[in-house]
This record gives structure tokens, C-alpha cells and sequence, in this order.
């Protein structure tokens, strides 16, 4: 269990200095923990609706999140309007 408050903290670190991409990226590899643990609960006698409902559907939230931060852009990509010159 403190594993994964270190790699919350971490996570938190990462975002906390402003590195979204960054983050994004950690986060999308951090979903490989619950695809595991999903993996392991089929495998070892589970239920479906267990290894879906608890761990796939983690796993769904943090990909989707990490892709959130992925897409977004800086500001400097986004187009700005053209002003009348002086």
C-alpha cells in the first residue's frame, strides 16, 4: 500500500510543478497497475464483475485522464486573434 501513496505523491509533485504532459505520461503508465491487479483477480478465481467493475474501471479513469493531460496544448499553440496594427 505505500507504494502506491509514493507514486500518488509523485504524481502530485509532478503535476504540482506545472508538467502536465509529464504527468499525463506517468499516469498512463501508472493504469498498468490496475490492468494487473485485473489480470491477477481473472486469473486467480475472482468474479468478472470484481476484476471489471473495480479495477477495469480504474484503469478506464486514469487512461482517460492521462489522455486528458496528453491533448491539452500551451498556450503558445493556441492561435491567438489577429489585432489591428497601429
Amino acid at each position: 500500500m505505500r507504494r502506491f501513496t509514493v507514486l500518488g505523491l509523485n504524481l502530485l509533485a509532478v503535476f504540482a510543478l506545472g508538467q502536465r504532459r509529464a504527468t499525463g505520461a506517468l499516469m498512463a503508465i501508472a493504469a498498468m497497475i490496475p490492468i494487473a491487479d485485473m489480470i491477477i483477480v481473472l486469473t486467480h478465481g475472482g468474479t468478472v464483475a470484481t476484476a471489471l467493475g473495480i479495477h477495469g474501471l480504474t484503469a478506464v479513469i486514469v487512461l482517460f485522464d492521462a489522455w486528458l493531460l496528453l491533448r491539452e496544448r500551451s498556450t503558445a499553440d493556441i492561435a491567438q486573434p489577429v489585432g489591428v496594427h497601429s
